[in-house]
């Protein structure tokens, strides 16, 4: 190499390696941060593991569902119905309280924690309201699809629940 091209070469990788340095921590969406409080919920409420996995499966088919209604990105046989500029972290926050809250009842008081928490982060006013609406009727509309029934009840370990005969919706 000549001796101006090494020069032009440490200044582009120098540039390169600032830009890689100054590029912002990445940050997960609503939906990524729902399934991670979920997961944790699960834990919280001390569910069995067949049943954390309907839970977790059924929540994911509600946020699916209330996403894809605002978003219209993919095609879904769950098809819920959302007003033009619905917030998309509202309705993953609705969906997945109306879902957890079902399946872990011992846990309200930590869901409906974290679900105030995320809805203080999001603007008041139609967009949130309408978001708020659409994840509430996907957790609604999945859960009776679903064909899921929950009992909770007492037994001899804490805070066991079975799927049963209840309908979950």
């Amino acid at each position: 190499m000549k001796p101006n091209t090494q020069v032009q070469g440490v200044v582009l990788l120098a540039l390169a390696a600032m830009t890689l340095g100054a590029a912002p921590q990445a940050h997960a969406d609503a939906v990524t941060e729902w399934n991670a409080r979920a997961a944790d919920f699960t834990v919280e409420a001390r569910i069995n593991p067949p049943l954390a996995a309907c839970a977790m499966a059924a929540v994911q088919t509600a946020v699916y569902a209330a996403t894809n209604a605002i978003t219209k990105r993919y095609p879904g046989s769950l098809t819920v119905d959302a007003a033009p500029g619905a917030s998309v972290d509202a309705a993953v926050a609705a969906a997945n309280r109306a879902v957890l809250v079902k399946f872990m009842p011992t846990a309200q008081a930590s869901i409906d924690r974290a679900y105030q928490a995320a809805l203080a982060q999001i603007a008041d006013g139609a967009a949130k309201t309408a978001g708020i609406d659409v994840g509430d009727r996907a957790a609604a509309a999945g859960c009776r699809r679903g064909g899921q029934f929950l009992r909770t009840g007492p037994r001899a370990e804490a805070n066991h629940t079975e799927l049963r005969d209840i309908p979950l919706a």
